[in-house]
């Protein structure tokens, strides 16, 4: 009570602060709030997040890749149609994606308004969803004090996407919220939809795949009911339902997929990451820069990713499937753009959001910390090490944790 008062207490004094206290060089003084600030302050929880997304939006500025994502929308539809990732080797997002691009061009900027915008909302979107998660040992207050300073913090790293013009990663990370919320709520086929039109638009959303697996199966209670099963038959029908999800994402991504990798083959091995080696990357700060030119290091990289949102599924804590698959991909890529935090930061807060009683969304500052920009942090090598802590921090706890029965539907 006493951290979350505080934490208000410096929001509300640094907006509302006097101009001659700030020109004077001294810092306003904390006064309490009264229980009515706190309570209009709450109330007003999206409209400050989302106060924070469009001026991240602003500040963001440039178009990072999205007049590439256009121009390759544009020449699929108008020239190289099937070929467009043969002709085009490093273009590293799914044909939806290129689609969407296509129709946004026609708006203002070749679409990078509109781009920054449904970014912006997407974000908003997400926050919502993870607030709709009742958490019935939580306080109302106390949720609400975390979506306040959790979305604050994910707006400031979401903005991010807009403004380098990856609406796709913006909606990979929606999709992983939608298909958690189905998960949670015994929605397979939601969740299954989720997942495979993510990875129509980016084949990275594959990392998310074990939360479209049946809950039911997968929680502890369900995989002894699985080995206790009578008969072989048994057993296999109980498999199969469980992986019902997985073959159901699996279609609807092949809807969109495999029209390009039949008519051209080569294009599985077009999709393999361009990016070089960023000083500060983990591989980097370990001396492992020669890893990526490995033919096999993306699908170790994406199995493994895989792997441990099993392990955190399984253990049933859906709510860390998010987090824990980000941050391999974190630890384990080459590129270390800003842009990338955001699902990492979106992880965490949805495990403070769902998973958590407390009222400070400490995994989600925590991750904040981890993943802290240069102009904070100069030395390259420990922004690297940094990151590789947040890895082994995020693993450490999954097992860590008790394994946890199954718990209430979703609400909301």
């Amino acid at each position: 009570m006493l951290g979350r008062a505080m934490v208000l207490s410096i929001v509300a004094q640094c907006a509302s602060s006097r101009p001659q206290a700030c020109s004077s060089g001294m810092m306003p003084r904390l006064a309490p709030m009264e229980p009515g600030d706190v309570a209009r302050l709450l109330r007003l929880r999206y409209a400050i997040v989302a106060f924070v997304a469009g001026c991240g939006g602003v500040l963001a500025g440039g178009r990072g890749d999205w007049n590439y994502f256009v121009e390759l929308g544009r020449t699929m539809l108008a020239s190289d149609g099937l070929s467009i990732y043969v002709t085009h080797g490093d273009a590293q997002t799914g044909p939806l994606t290129l689609l969407i691009a296509a129709a946004l061009s026609v708006t203002p900027r070749s679409g990078f308004v509109a781009c920054v915008i449904i970014c912006a909302v997407v974000g908003i979107a997400c926050l919502r969803l993870l607030d709709l998660r009742s958490n019935p040992n939580r306080p109302a207050d106390a949720q609400a004090t975390a979506v306040l300073i959790g979305g604050v913090i994910l707006a400031s790293w979401w903005s991010l996407l807009g403004g380098f013009g990856h609406l796709d990663d913006a909606l990979v990370l929606l999709g992983a919220v939608l298909a958690l919320r189905g998960y949670l709520g015994g929605r397979t086929i939601v969740a299954a939809l989720a997942i495979g039109l993510g990875v129509a638009i980016k084949p990275w959303a594959v990392i998310f795949l074990p939360l479209t697996m049946s809950r039911t199966s997968m929680e502890p209670a369900g995989c002894q009911a699985v080995a206790r099963a009578a008969t072989a038959g048994d057993r296999l029908a109980r498999s199969m339902h469980a992986l019902r999800g997985p073959l159901a994402a699996a279609v609807i991504a092949s809807i969109f997929w495999l029209p390009f990798l039949i008519a051209h083959p080569a294009t599985l091995r077009t999709l393999r990451p361009t990016v070089h080696i960023a000083p500060d990357s983990v591989l980097a700060a370990l001396r492992l820069g020669d890893v990526p030119d490995n033919p096999g290091f993306r699908i170790a990289q994406l199995v493994i990713a895989i792997l441990a949102g099993f392990v955190a599924v399984r253990r049933g804590q859906p709510e860390w499937a998010i987090l824990a698959p980000v941050a391999v991909r974190v630890v384990s890529d080459p590129g270390t753009w800003t842009y990338y935090s955001a699902g990492a930061v979106l992880g965490a807060l949805a495990w403070d959001l769902s998973g958590s009683t407390l009222a400070i969304p400490r995994w989600t500052i925590v991750t904040s910390l981890l993943l802290a920009p240069s102009w904070a942090i100069p030395y390259e090598t420990a922004r690297g090490l940094l990151r590789l802590t947040l890895c082994l921090v995020a693993i450490a706890i999954m097992f860590l944790r008790e394994p946890r029965r199954a718990h209430a539907s979703v609400s909301g």
